[in-house]
């Protein structure tokens, strides 16, 4: 199995689905493991919970406020020193057909699909640079 000791995970999205699975996965292989959600706090103390050691930590960002984004990098990377490794999983879909989205549903998922994951990608960056990862 692949090792992650000591490895500072960051994962966007991660308190459930594909995400969640990341979590696991790199607790697992002995990362330490940092996760946003959105607003379902209780799936993310659910997910951290479920841990016996070396807990995960949940941060709520919101993924529509680049400020926001801003604050909470700096948080991580002041807490924990850095992170070697970027999961940029949040993401949503307003289901439909396409004739039938509405141009606020669209730019929403842009916003979060895209622009929230150019501006993590740009915050974290300069710190794995540093760190040659």
């Amino acid at each position: 199995m692949i090792t992650f000791k000591d490895k500072i995970v960051f994962i966007t999205g991660g308190s459930r689905g594909i995400g969640a699975a990341c979590v696991r996965l790199f607790h697992q292989a002995g990362a330490k493991v940092i996760f946003s959600f959105k607003e379902n706090k209780n799936a993310a103390d659910a997910l951290v919970n479920s841990f016996a050691t070396n807990l995960p930590f949940a941060l709520q960002i919101d993924f529509n406020s680049e400020n926001d984004i801003v604050k909470k990098v700096v948080f991580i990377l002041t807490h924990f020193g850095r992170i070697d490794i970027l999961v940029n999983n949040a993401g949503v879909w307003k289901y439909g057909e396409a004739d039938k989205i509405s141009l606020e549903d669209w730019n929403a998922t842009i916003q979060i699909n895209l622009t929230s994951t150019f501006l993590v990608t740009k915050e974290v960056l300069p710190s794995m640079k540093k760190n040659k990862f």
